[in-house]
Parts: structure tokens; sequence; C-alpha cells
């Protein structure tokens, strides 16, 4: 890899991780990031760019190589950070090659509802999608590309129920699973065969390279990873997402080697207990709201989530009102097994030194 010194260590650091051992400390993955704008972005000038113009800055890989290594070039990767292409097409591109309208705009991607009556309007996935031959495109030359000095991550497919927001709306497939739950399973099904063979298509062009896979986390596996995520949950009682969307989960668990759930903030931790009863399920993405990421708070959740047997993936940025110096007090309640810090820095030099200070905390007697 050519931004980082020592990819065997970071790849093996990663895979204790997954684990759930420890080499000579916790994973960290901490970057001190670019601060120079990339230069001639039409995209950070005055006015809207025009539809092509947004399509081409998304999805043209020339394009999206040249802002990436710019990006790589300005930025210092430390302790065991990636230097990794997201394809980033939206959370849940999928709807799109199922017929969902994609909407672009300067810093996002969203996806339009069409299914009135899930029985009548078709959402059969295509093959010949411009959106799926625009991902493959994208996967196959920025891999092409790479030359093994960095990773290209698999797009964000999101998962069954998300997708079938993008097709219904939200307020309608929460009436939809009182009115007419058999046919909500019938396509969760059916979305989750997509998903499965969009993913298998991908990983076999990312692999090449990656010797594994990397999502849209900063975190490399050895074998086929996923990100599982159910924001939509948040709208329901837990005896709902155990009916409807935790079989999904579950099956997801056993069929990708490396599983690890996005529990996108406190709404969704009523779901905990249920997530941490799937014992293929290797660990627990917390991402808590907006300056509300106070280690204190949330530390008997992350004991619970270890003594359960997963491990954690834990931010530690400005953004949530934390930094990377709140790993002191995490790894004096929590074990180093199975811990995942990814944090940000102002400096090299402060970059070492928190690499230093992790490798002595991870060292002391914890408890858990």
């Amino acid at each position: 890899m050519k931004y980082i010194a020592d990819w065997e260590t970071v790849q093996q650091r990663h895979t204790a991780f997954w684990e759930r051992e420890v080499i000579d400390r916790c994973c960290v993955s901490a970057t001190v990031p670019a601060k120079e704008p990339i230069p001639g972005n039409p995209l950070k000038g005055p006015g809207e760019p025009g539809t092509e113009e947004l399509i081409d800055y998304w999805t043209n890989p020339q394009r999206i190589l040249e802002r990436n290594l710019h990006l790589f070039d300005q930025t210092r990767f430390g302790a065991d950070a990636l230097p990794r292409i997201w394809v980033n097409l939206g959370p849940g591109i999928t709807a799109a090659y199922l017929g969902s309208r994609v909407h672009l705009s300067k810093e996002t991607i969203w996806f339009e509802p069409f299914i009135m009556d899930w029985q009548h309007d078709s959402y059969q996935f295509d093959p010949r999608s411009i959106w799926w031959e625009r991902t493959k495109a994208i996967t196959a030359a920025l891999t092409r590309e790479s030359g093994g000095d960095f990773l290209v991550s698999i797009t964000d497919l999101s998962g069954a129920a998300d997708i079938m927001c993008h097709l219904r709306g939200t307020e309608r497939l929460c009436i939809d699973l009182i009115e007419q739950p058999e046919e909500i399973k019938n396509v969760r099904d059916y979305v989750m065969q997509v998903l499965s063979s969009c993913y298998a298509e991908l990983y076999g062009i990312t692999s090449q390279i990656a010797n594994g896979s990397v999502c849209w986390l900063d975190l490399w596996a050895p074998g086929s990873q996923m990100v599982l995520q159910c924001d939509f949950c948040t709208m329901i009682s837990p005896p709902m997402f155990q009916e409807f969307f935790l079989p999904e989960i579950e099956q997801q668990c056993r069929e990708f080697e490396y599983p690890i759930y996005h529990l996108d903030g406190p709404g969704e931790i009523k779901h905990l207990d249920a997530l941490l009863s799937i014992k293929e399920l290797k660990a627990i993405q917390w991402v808590p709201n907006p300056g509300d990421g106070s280690v204190g708070k949330w530390l008997p959740m992350f004991k619970k989530i270890q003594q359960a047997g997963k491990g954690l993936y834990l931010a530690l940025a400005p953004w949530y009102g934390t930094s990377w110096k709140d790993s002191e007090q995490l790894l004096q309640e929590l074990s180093p097994n199975g811990l995942f810090i990814d944090t940000v820095c102002e400096s090299q030099e402060e970059m070492q030194w928190m690499e230093q200070q992790v490798a002595k905390w991870s060292c002391r007697k914890y408890r858990i």
C-alpha cells in the first residue's frame, strides 16, 4: 500500500478486531485529514451545476480518482487507517436498480419513491439499469487504477427495509406492515436476493486487489464483509422489528463472513438485545447523535455489547463531541479485544503520540 507503512501489520490488527483478539493494542484508524481544497472542483463554486455536471461528478471514474488521490496526498494515515476510495452513490443505491429515480445534489444522493401498489407496480431488478452499469463500471475502473496502492470500497447497497423505504416511502411502508404483512415479507425476501447478487458481483471485482473487502466503514476484512443496517427500525416496535426485519439480518449474518451492524443512534437501542442474540453477528458500530457521543454516557451499552461477545466499532470525533483522548476512559472500562476506534488528529506529531498512548492504555488491566 502506497500510503501506509506496514500493510501486513494493519491487516493483522483488522483481523484481530474481527476475532476479538489483540496483537499489541486495540485497532485504531487515525488520520490527519486534508485541509487544502480540491483544485478545480466545480461543485465548490457558486451556483447549482446542471444535472449532467452532477452525474459526471458522481459517476466519472477519472474525476472520482483525481479528487481522491488529491485527498490521499494531503492526508496522513496513521495506526490502522486505510487509504480507500468509497464508491459513494448514495445510501441504498440498490433502490435505483429496482426502478427508483435518482436525485443528485452537490452534497448527497437520494431516491424517489414510486411504488403505489406492491402487487401492480414493477420493482424487478434490471441488470441493464444505467445505475447498476455505472456502479460496476466505477468499481472496476477504480480497482484497475488502484494497482494495490489503495483499496476500493463496495458501494452502500443498504438493507432491505431502507431500500423498501426508498421504493415506497417511509410512512406508507409503516402502514403496509399492518395492512399487508405477507406482501411486505415477500418484497423483503426479493430485495434480499437482489442485495446478495449485487454484492457478490462487486465483491468479485474489488477482492482482486483487497485480498478481502472494505465497505463504507474504515474497516478491512479478510473475506466478505457487510455493514448491516435498518435505519427504518427506529419507526417500529421491537416485536415488529423481530417479525419483519430481524430474519433478514440473521440471514445476512450467515451469508457474509464478517457482518457488522450499523446501530444508528439512540432510536435503535430498543432493538439491541435482538441483534446481540444473533450468534453469527461479529460486531456493532455505534453512531451517537451529533454532539452526544459522551463516552461515559454510553459505557453501560458498550459493556453490554462486549459481554455479548461482539466487537465494538466507535468513532471519536469533534462532531460527536469526543476526541481520541476519550480512548483512555474507554480502555479503563472496556476490553481492547474487539475494540475499534476511528478518530482524527490535528497533526502528525499528535497522531504519533496518540498511537503510543493507546498502546499503553490497551495494556492496562481492564474490566468488562
